[in-house]
């Protein structure tokens, strides 16, 4: 009797088993950032100015020694992708070294400069993971029912975050980190040319007021308002206002009067129905185009990019991210030209200068 050979797998069948098990250990990639955020590894090479080696920064974060080759698999994963970078001396026995990279920079800590940490530490925590869970049995509800958000938690998103005071601190603290984000691309480099001839502008959903603080520093003759609901601006105290008005209010009642109504990551919070009424009430905010009144919307347009090295697989991440934890979506040209002409708008602008994100310039 012959021995029976086993037909062996083809090069495409393990690339592929390759690519399926590389999405399902993907959350390890996201969980290992989190791990490194939270230890403070990206300050500790911040502050120490040098490379520095594994046992180093075991010393530095206190890592009991028999954690540190379990720091050193944590490491090497970071390295391998491209959050922090490493190099060995030729020296034998000489431990490897580890730097930041451009990337790991923008996790560091630093007052009043572009961090993302804190936007990264609150989409990696648990209140936002959980209903990812949820996303399949989701699919299967009725037609019409709760987000996987609400699923889990038994209210929805900004309900959440005006129930827990310590995710309501997590929230307005990764948005101010992405304020000063949109600050440092946009200010920074002279890119408001939106604003010329602007005497004034509210920011709605503007939290605390980073990005308003900022304008109006930019641009002492230009009236800056924060429209946000009341228990968030009654927590801005009166020293801390820097020259903005705070108005407690609900933008599907009402927004204030001003050449300008800016919308930061806003309305991809919301449906179709209410992205609608949102800008409707823009509108009644707002003078015409011939008198300089503007929409100016900072978000997602699926499809458009800064350039073509920017790959447009995280703005899906975020569609579907929105579609677990509220009604809304990323929306592709198309998308939001639909609401812009149902919402009574005549005219639009897209300019794509912000990485995954565009502004777009609305008017009637």
């Amino acid at each position: 009797m012959g021995l029976i050979q086993e037909k062996q797998p083809t090069k495409d069948t393990l690339q592929n088993k390759a690519q399926l098990w590389n999405h399902a250990l993907s959350f390890i990639r996201s969980m290992s950032l989190k791990c490194a955020i939270e230890l403070g590894i990206p300050d500790v090479l911040h502050n120490h100015g040098k490379p520095v080696t594994l046992s180093e920064l075991a010393t530095f974060l206190s890592i009991p020694p028999s954690k540190t080759p379990a720091l050193g698999s944590l490491m090497r994963l970071l390295v391998h992708s491209g959050i922090f970078a490493s190099h060995r001396h030729q020296v034998a026995g000489e431990e490897e070294s580890y730097f930041l990279t451009p990337t790991s920079e923008l996790l560091v800590i630093k007052e009043e400069k572009v961090c993302i940490s804190p936007l990264a530490l609150m989409i990696l925590n648990w209140t936002l993971l959980g209903p990812a869970h949820q996303l399949g049995e989701w699919f299967r509800a009725g037609a019409v029912g709760p987000t996987p958000f609400d699923m889990v938690h038994g209210k929805g998103f900004f309900e959440e975050t005006n129930a827990r005071a310590d995710f309501n601190e997590l929230f307005h603290k990764a948005m101010a980190s992405d304020a000063r984000l949109v600050t440092e691309v946009v200010l920074l480099r002279r890119q408001w040319e939106v604003l010329r001839g602007v005497r004034s502008v509210v920011d709605v959903g503007g939290g605390t007021g980073t990005l308003a603080k900022a304008i109006a520093k930019a641009f002492p003759e230009v009236r800056c308002m924060v429209l946000d609901l009341p228990h968030v601006v009654d927590t801005v105290h009166e020293g801390e206002k820097e020259g903005v008005e705070f108005v407690g209010g609900d933008m599907f009642e009402h927004i204030p009067p001003a050449d300008a109504v800016l919308l930061k990551w806003i309305l991809h919070d919301w449906s179709d129905e209410h992205c609608i009424r949102i800008l409707k009430r823009c509108k009644e905010a707002i003078p015409p185009k011939k008198d300089g009144g503007k929409v100016i919307i900072i978000d997602i347009v699926v499809g458009v990019t800064t350039d073509f090295s920017i790959s447009v697989e995280p703005q899906l991440l975020f569609d579907i991210e929105m579609m677990i934890l509220c009604t809304g979506k990323e929306r592709s040209e198309t998308e939001w030209r639909h609401l812009f002409h149902v919402a009574g708008f005549s005219d639009y602008k897209i300019t794509p200068s912000m990485g995954l994100r565009s502004i777009i310039e609305l008017y009637y």
